[in-house]
């Protein structure tokens, strides 16, 4: 186990749980909930690093890796609605950061589409629903405001 005395407490409590996670999965096997626990708990700690310590490198890498992981549950578990809005949410943070924190509009337009494309298979192969179409209207309109 890590050693935390140098961390804050909220950010060693996250720590840890990411720690936890990623001991279930090696020490129970390998499922997409547990690989989404591990992807929740490193936006968590991306979040930490971003809005609290100003790291924005770490806070990328962080959220970088709940991305790769979510497309390798869809890649090796398949497609369903949730792994999709997880994918969509993952693009859609790093396109603030890279807008917001990098002054980078260029990759930030790259995730944002990446993000409305994704929402737009998920309605396509899963229909429309009132926070669907929510979700699909506020990233068209943010796309639009960075463009």
């Amino acid at each position: 186990m890590s050693t935390f005395s140098s961390l804050s407490p909220t950010k060693d409590y996250y720590q840890q749980g990411l720690d936890i996670d990623q001991r279930i999965i090696t020490d129970f096997g390998d499922t997409p909930e547990r690989r989404r626990d591990v992807s929740v708990s490193l936006n968590a700690l991306a979040g930490i690093a971003l809005n609290h310590e100003g790291d924005v490198k770490t806070a990328k890498d962080y959220y970088q890796q709940g991305l790769d992981i979510r497309e390798r549950v869809i890649t090796n578990f398949g497609v369903t609605p949730q792994r999709l809005r997880d994918v969509s949410v993952s693009l859609f943070k790093l396109a603030n950061l890279a807008l917001n924190h990098e002054n980078d509009r260029a990759t930030s337009q790259r995730y944002c589409q990446q993000a409305i494309n994704a929402y737009r298979q998920l309605i396509a192969h899963y229909g429309e629903t009132p926070q669907r179409l929510n979700e699909l209207s506020y990233l068209n309109k943010w796309f639009s405001d960075i463009s």
